[in-house]
């Protein structure tokens, strides 16, 4: 590793291991152990655990160290709620900016969607649904809106990826709902309706928030660890 940039070498490396399931909701972290794993010292460890704290994916306690954190059903609905709000300010300020290079690049991504889900890549849809509503984040041309998205979209991944491992039946239709609710937002989008775009995605966030929590709920207790409090 580049020993200038080794704090965000590890923050990546982390983040990888928890958004692949890899490192799972209540496992503790050891800063000594990984700096062991990586051949380094514990200070950019620690550094990179900080900004995974800060960024809502890692949990510190006093004198307990770090764990991968744990959500409770009602911190999902507090980030969905927040999400919600983000998400409606980003549609109202990209929408005053949708031009038609906007639009074709929007669309094209929509497009790819139906080969996605055929593949049955979830983890390649799952990442065209985040570039999607982070594209019309960026359109709002609002930067601390951007990151604030960004930042959060961090804490959605979990719970989605997390709500995918533990549905007990198949997920084809959340990708195919995804599909037709993005298809509805971009419609209103492209015509520059404001209201309508705001009422299609409030009901999609809704609708996500609703699954993961569906979920949740039926999954309280998981690998003999809590996935959620309530």
């Amino acid at each position: 590793m580049n020993k200038n940039k080794l704090p965000s070498e590890i923050y990546s490396h982390l983040r990888s291991r928890i958004l692949g399931f890899k490192l799972l909701p209540g496992v503790k972290i050891s800063d000594k152990e990984i700096a062991k794993e990586l051949g380094t010292s514990r200070t950019p460890v620690r550094e990179a655990l900080i900004r995974l704290v800060n960024h809502g994916l890692v949990s510190s306690l006093h004198n307990k160290g770090f764990t991968v954190r744990e959500f409770s059903i009602k911190e999902v609905k507090d980030i969905y709620i927040l999400r919600e709000a983000l998400e409606l300010l980003a549609v109202k300020l990209a929408i005053k900016n949708f031009d038609q290079p906007k639009i074709k690049k929007l669309k094209s991504l929509i497009d790819s969607y139906p080969d996605l889900i055929a593949t049955g890549n979830r983890n390649e849809f799952n990442k065209a649904d985040e570039e999607f509503h982070m594209l019309i984040a960026e359109y709002s041309n609002n930067h601390p809106l951007i990151a604030q998205l960004n930042s959060l979209h961090d804490q959605l991944a979990v719970l989605r990826r997390y709500a995918h491992l533990l549905s007990n039946g198949p997920r084809d239709a959340y990708e195919e709902e995804t599909y037709t609710q993005h298809l509805e937002i971009f419609g209103h989008l492209a015509k520059k309706d404001h209201e309508a775009a705001t009422r299609a995605m409030s009901a999609h966030i809704r609708a996500s928030m609703n699954s993961v929590i569906d979920t949740m709920e039926q999954n309280l207790n998981w690998s003999g660890g809590s996935f959620c409090k309530n």
